[in-house]
């Protein structure tokens, strides 16, 4: 980790860039805690804490000035699911539901305790798949009272880990990173691309899926020996995620103002 750590602050020092934006919040939380990571390396401490004080989250450095338009009609309803490693990681909060305000014709509903884990948490879901597992199902469970179309997010383990458990209970809800309907506001085509990013998703999951009923169900390569058992289970909840059945309704993406462009 202090290795890859300073390689990533070398590669970025040599960019000159004014500010790194993550869009992927657990290494954007740990990005700003090179400081600390590396507090006890005199050759590195200066320059890790000059590196952690420019990263930010996208959320974070799009919110400092109103979003720039023209920005076109998102017709859709969501809700937002807060990242641990954003609202309590970083402490940001306010700037993702900042710029959803700004997107015209979105509706965004609360979601309930929006700020409590999903169960992803980083590898979490593999060492401890049975807590991960009631976490996910807690989440899940609070999604419907909200009636979105989709459940918007700003971490890829969240998207995945949400995902799996709305289509396990072959919810129609879309799950979507903040930036990606961030895409849809600003992009013509931003419906058409968004559904065929959904669709590839789906298919990517069907595929790790065929893999993983292909493999020793006894084994999980690059898993060190006392993590096994979890690995395994945790593979084989994802492997029987009724991926097949999942349907999303996606007629709200359809709505072009009266016209449709497919």
């Amino acid at each position: 980790a202090l290795d890859m750590a300073r390689r990533t602050i070398e590669t970025f020092e040599a960019t000159d860039a004014e500010a790194v934006i993550v869009n992927t919040s657990g290494c954007g939380a740990h990005m700003k805690g090179y400081g600390h990571l590396l507090a006890d390396d005199p050759a590195w401490a200066e320059r890790a804490r000059r590196f952690a004080a420019r990263v930010q989250d996208v959320s974070e450095f799009l919110a400092r000035a109103p979003l720039r338009g023209p920005l076109r009609a998102v017709p859709l309803t969501v809700t937002y699911h807060d990242p641990c490693h954003v609202v309590h990681g970083q402490k940001i909060r306010t700037a993702p539901r900042e710029l959803l305000a700004q997107i015209p014709e979105l509706k965004v509903v609360a979601l309930p305790e929006s700020d409590w884990c999903c169960g992803s948490a980083g590898i979490y879901n593999l060492t401890q798949p049975e807590m991960a597992a009631r976490l996910q199902q807690r989440k899940i469970d609070n999604v419907p009272a909200t009636k979105a179309d989709a459940v918007v997010t700003a971490n890829p383990g969240c998207i995945i880990q949400i995902a799996q458990g709305l289509a396990a209970r072959n919810a129609p809800v879309e799950v979507l990173h903040i930036v990606d309907l961030l895409d849809r506001a600003y992009d013509d085509e931003g419906f058409t691309h968004g559904k065929q990013q959904w669709h590839d998703f789906q298919r990517a999951c069907k595929r790790r899926r065929a893999f993983a009923d292909k493999l020793d169900p006894n084994i999980v390569p690059g898993f060190p020996d006392e993590l096994l058992p979890q690995a395994v289970r945790a593979r084989k909840q994802f492997r029987d995620t009724k991926i097949d059945a999942w349907k999303p309704d996606l007629g709200p993406l359809e709505k072009r103002g009266g016209k449709d462009k497919g």
